[in-house]
């Protein structure tokens, strides 16, 4: 049977079940351990706190406010228990253990008071390390009301003991106000900054020097400026302030709890001195104010170091951003700009074959139709020849239209200005009575050729839209080309009509293949268009940088035309 149970045994912990089984228990195990040494450090702390303590400087206060706000609720029993031990012992020590009933009423009620303030606090989420002014100030607030609901407490356990007089509650309720916000205000910060840890131990060496340099220099000018003045000393106060606001703009507000922590432990050392100029818990109570607005300053420039840092950081992402879809939208207008020359290749290409092969085969075709009319007397003959000679007529003018759309010669041969002058956009004009001005200024000669036929085309596109759809009776025409920085040539073309002008609407639609033409050729040089459209007319406006200029010699006949 022994053996049967210890096998049994074995195999319950060898299974899953029994394996989460002492994990578990291995868990709570370590949790007791770690509570029992928490409650042994806040007990030991305690001690050594109190000794140092008064009624104005009551650092138990801010050792128990500063355990219950960091430790989980799970180990809040074993600090009670480790507070009562410490006051049961002191009472024992200093026989003061008759009244018991108050003593025990004392000693809950005043742990409870913090641990109330706490909970409170922990529902709106308010947690240690509070890096914002507004988490800051809300834990200002759990420290005030914990000070506050801590010293009615010990005040009325005071009256109930017969140690304070009942109408001395008020008085004494004050001044252990004042001895609790300031033990937790001294305290507490200072743990904040070591859980977590804060800053690394190079930032916090170079804050305390700082904090020591800022002292030394507070106390000593305080000390020659007294020796030279005794009413010197009415000054106290802002000589005190000082070290506080220049840690909190240095370091935030870790700095300032620091110097905060530094000049109230100087105020309470110098208890009983004749140099203070008044009682030593009004000084405290200065300094308690005077570090709370320290510390909520110092939060608020901690908060917008932060906030400036992630702009910092954001602003940085938002620049390889830009320089990525800078890069991109080069790389788009590079591709751009090859489509479109390659479009304009080939539509030259096209008309050169047109010309050279379907051109000679129409004009041989007009030949032989010649010919034989000049050896025929047949009338009827004669007729029918005629008939084709006038088709071949046809399809020719049809050819030069044809051509003069894929690529007028003129634009190759003279240039620009020869074209828009001479070329076939006159000609569609003068054949559908619309009035043409054109007006130009600048070296249009030194355009690259991109730029001269993306001119060009833009013209085109704009006035066969004004044939075929404004009703127009004018259309003018105005070009300026002026050299920029570097040898570029900026272009501004500005083309109006008085039609009819279109819905607002197709300026977006991509169907419309005069427009998207047009802004397929600004996109390809990096340029802008603008359309403005209305009963009054349709008005372009284009602006683009020509990179591809050429220079032109004093004697080029270009130069001299366009100029």
């Amino acid at each position: 049977m022994g053996i049967v149970a210890s096998g049994e045994s074995a195999a319950d912990t060898l299974s899953p079940v029994g394996g989460a089984r002492e994990a578990e228990a291995s868990r709570r195990r370590r949790d007791l351990l770690q509570s029992m040494l928490l409650a042994l450090a806040y007990w030991g702390a305690w001690l050594l706190a109190y000794p140092v303590s008064s009624e104005s400087w009551y650092l138990p206060a801010g050792l128990r406010f500063t355990a219950l706000w960091l430790a989980p609720a799970r180990r809040w029993p074993w600090l009670f228990a480790a507070d009562a031990l410490a006051l049961t012992s002191l009472h024992l020590e200093r026989g003061q253990f008759e009244h018991w009933g108050a003593f025990a009423l004392a000693t809950v009620t005043a742990w409870w008071s913090h641990a109330i303030a706490i909970r409170v606090m922990r529902r709106g989420d308010i947690y240690a390390a509070p890096e914002s002014p507004a988490r800051m100030a809300a834990t200002l607030g759990a420290m005030a009301l914990a000070a506050l609901l801590n010293a009615g407490v010990q005040c009325t356990s005071a009256v109930l003991d017969g140690s304070v007089p009942v109408l001395e509650w008020g008085d004494r309720w004050a001044l252990r106000l004042i001895g609790n916000y300031t033990g937790i205000l001294v305290v507490a910060p200072l743990a904040f900054q070591f859980v977590p840890a804060r800053a690394g131990g190079a930032a916090r060496r170079r804050m305390w020097a700082e904090l020591a340099l800022t002292l030394c220099i507070g106390f000593g000018l305080l000390l020659a400026l007294r020796s030279w003045d005794a009413a010197i000393a009415s000054y106290f106060s802002v000589i005190a302030l000082a070290p506080m606001l220049f840690m909190a703009f240095r370091h935030g507000w870790q700095g300032a709890a620091w110097a905060l922590a530094a000049i109230s432990l100087g105020f309470q050392l110098a208890r009983g001195s004749t140099s203070l100029p008044a009682s030593p818990e009004a000084w405290q109570l200065f300094v308690a104010l005077a570090g709370s607005v320290a510390l909520v300053l110092g939060a608020s420039i901690v908060s917008l170091r932060r906030v400036n840092a992630a702009l910092l950081e954001r602003n940085w992402q938002q620049k390889e951003i830009n320089a990525r879809l800078a890069t991109q939208a080069a790389t788009l207008r590079d591709l751009s700009q090859r489509l479109v020359r390659a479009r304009e290749d080939e539509q030259r290409r096209l008309a050169h074959e047109l010309h050279d092969e379907l051109g000679q085969s129409v004009t041989a075709l007009g030949t032989g139709i010649s010919l034989m009319a000049r050896g025929s007397d047949d009338p009827d003959m004669l007729d029918a020849l005629q008939a084709q000679r006038e088709l071949v007529h046809g399809i020719q003018a049809s050819l030069r239209e044809v051509l003069q759309g894929l690529r007028p010669a003129l634009l190759d041969r003279f240039g620009l200005e020869a074209a828009l002058r001479e070329g076939p956009i006159r000609s569609l004009l003068d054949s559908a009575g619309v009035a043409y001005e054109l007006r130009l200024s600048g070296p249009l000669a030194s355009l690259g050729p991109d730029a001269a036929s993306a001119a060009y085309r833009i013209c085109q596109e704009t006035a066969t839209n004004c044939v075929r759809h404004a009703r127009a009776r004018r259309f003018d025409v105005q070009i300026d080309v002026a050299p920029v920085w570097g040898g570029d040539l900026e272009v501004h073309l500005r083309l109006q009509d008085d039609g009819i002008g279109f819905d607002r609407a197709l300026l977006d639609d991509d169907s419309r293949g005069g427009l998207r033409g047009i802004r397929d050729r600004i996109l390809a040089l990096a340029g802008e268009h603008r359309c403005e459209t209305g009963v009054l007319g349709t008005r372009h406006t284009v602006w683009f940088v020509d990179r591809q200029a050429r220079s032109v010699e004093p004697g080029d006949p270009d130069a001299l035309r366009s100029s």
